[in-house]
C-alpha cells in the first residue's frame, strides 16, 4: 500500500509540473502558424449547432451475436430494408467499414515495420511468419474485449448486410491503426488495392465509412487522387513504401475515375480535403454544446460536450513512431500533410472550439451518451458511433446527407 500511494503521488506531482510547464511555455512562444489549421473551420456560434437526436431506446444490443438480426424488431428490419433500397437506387454495390486509431491489429506499428524491412530477405521469411499469427490472434482478442466500441466486428458487418436485404456487399477493412502519418499511409495503400480489386462496373458506387482517424485515410486519398504523379514519387522514391511508382500512379488515376461516397464518424480534421467533384462527403459528429476555450476536464471525461476525443485530436496530436526509420519518414510526410507531432500546434488546436473539415456536410448529433455510467459504452463520447443499435439511425442520416436533392456544404 505505501508503494501504491508513493506511485500515485509521483504521478500526481508529475502531472502538475507538466501542466505548469505547458502553461508557461505557451505564454512564451508565438502563436503557431495558421497553415497548421488550414484544414479546418471552427464552429463558434451555438446557434449554428443544429442538432439531430439519436433514439434513446436502441433496437440492438452493444454485443451482437449470430442471432442479432433475427432478434431485431420488425420495425427496425423494415426501416433497414428501406435504407438498403435507397442505397441500391443510388447504384451503391459495396460498403467498406474502417475502424479508427488503436482499434486495428498493429496499433504500435511493430508488425508493419518488421514485415516491411524483412520481407524482401528470403532468409527472414520463415522467422517472421509466426508474427502474422500473433497479429491475427490480437485482432480476435481485441474484438472480444472492446466489441463495437469504436470498432466494427464481424457480427456488425453481417447484421448490416442482412438488414439492407440487397446485393450490396459489406467489407470490413483492417489497417495498422497507429496514430501517425505513416501508419495511415500504410493502411491507405492496402485500401487502394481493395477498392480497385472490387472491379466496379460503370456507374456503380462504393460507400466508405471511417471511424475516428480512419477519416484521414480518406482525406489523404482525395489528395493522392488529385496529384497521382507527385504522391507516387514521394511514396516510391523518397519513402520507399511502394516498389513501382509508375504502377501506383496508374492505380491512383484509375481510382480517380471511380464514384466514391465517403462518410466519417467522429474524424477530427487533420489533413486538408481535395475532394473530386464526382465524390460525395459527409461527417457525423457527436456534439451537444460548444465547449469554452478551455474545456472543463470533468465534462471531457464524461462526454459532457459530446465527442471529447474529437476535441483533443487536432494538429500535433500524433504519437511518436517506435522506430527511427519511421520517424524520419513521418518528418517527410509532415511537409505533405502538415505537422503530425507537435505539442505547440496541439495546444493551439484544442483552444479553437469545435473544429470542422474544410469540405463536406456536417451533421451534429446528440447520441445521449453523457455521464459517468455510460463511459465504457461511449468511451469519452468517441466510441458511440459504432454501437449496433445506432446502425439504422446513422444510415438514415448518411443517406440524407449524401443523396438528398438539396445537398449543400454546411
Amino acid at each position: 500500500m505505501p508503494i501504491l500511494i508513493l506511485s500515485l503521488s509521483v504521478i500526481f506531482v508529475f502531472m502538475i509540473f507538466t501542466g505548469m510547464g505547458i502553461f508557461l511555455w505557451q505564454r512564451k512562444i508565438n502563436r503557431p502558424i495558421q497553415s497548421s489549421t488550414e484544414a479546418m473551420r471552427t464552429l463558434e456560434n451555438a446557434d449554428a449547432l443544429k442538432l439531430h437526436h439519436a433514439p434513446t431506446q436502441l433496437p440492438l444490443p452493444a454485443r451482437l451475436n449470430a442471432l442479432s438480426y433475427h432478434e431485431g424488431p420488425k420495425s427496425w428490419k423494415k426501416s433497414m430494408e428501406i435504407a438498403g433500397q435507397k442505397l441500391q437506387a443510388q447504384s451503391v454495390t459495396h460498403i467498406i467499414l474502417l475502424h479508427g486509431t488503436f482499434a486495428g491489429d498493429d496499433p504500435l506499428d511493430i508488425f508493419s515495420n518488421t514485415f516491411e524491412q524483412k520481407s524482401r530477405r528470403t532468409k527472414w521469411l520463415r522467422a517472421i511468419y509466426p508474427l502474422r499469427y500473433i497479429q491475427q490472434m490480437y485482432r480476435k482478442v481485441k474484438d472480444k474485449i472492446i466489441g463495437n466500441v469504436g470498432n466494427f466486428t464481424t457480427e456488425y458487418c453481417v447484421t448490416l448486410e442482412r438488414g439492407l436485404k440487397t446485393q450490396i456487399q459489406v467489407h470490413r477493412f483492417h489497417w495498422p491503426s497507429g496514430n501517425h502519418h505513416l501508419a495511415r499511409i500504410r493502411g491507405l495503400l492496402s485500401l487502394v488495392d481493395l477498392v480497385l480489386n472490387l472491379q466496379l462496373q460503370k456507374k456503380e458506387r462504393i460507400l466508405m465509412i471511417g471511424h475516428s482517424h480512419a477519416g484521414q485515410l480518406f482525406t489523404a486519398l482525395t489528395q493522392m487522387a488529385q496529384r497521382p504523379a507527385h504522391f507516387s514519387k514521394v511514396l516510391g522514391h523518397e519513402l520507399r513504401l511502394i516498389e513501382n511508382p509508375e504502377v501506383f500512379q496508374l492505380k491512383l488515376e484509375k481510382l480517380y475515375g471511380l464514384d466514391l461516397d465517403i462518410v466519417t464518424w467522429g474524424s477530427a480534421p487533420r489533413y486538408k480535403w481535395h475532394l473530386p467533384s464526382h465524390w460525395k462527403l459527409v461527417h457525423l459528429l457527436n456534439f451537444r454544446k460548444i465547449p469554452p476555450r478551455f474545456p472543463n476536464p470533468w465534462k471531457l471525461l464524461t462526454a459532457g460536450y459530446g465527442d471529447s476525443i474529437y476535441l483533443l485530436a487536432g494538429p500535433g496530436s500524433d504519437s511518436l513512431a517506435p522506430f527511427g526509420r519511421d520517424r524520419k519518414r513521418n518528418q517527410v510526410l509532415d511537409s505533405v500533410f502538415g505537422v503530425g507531432l507537435s505539442l505547440r500546434h496541439w495546444w493551439f488546436s484544442i483552444q479553437t472550439g469545435i473544429k470542422l473539415h474544410n469540405e463536406g456536410r456536417h451533421f451534429f448529433i446528440d447520441y445521449h451518451d453523457a455521464g459517468v455510467s455510460r463511459f465504457f459504452r461511449s468511451f469519452l463520447g468517441h466510441g458511440i458511433y459504432t454501437h449496433p443499435g445506432l446502425m439504422l439511425f446513422n444510415f438514415e442520416i448518411m443517406i440524407n446527407g449524401l443523396y438528398s436533392e438539396k445537398e449543400k456544404k454546411d
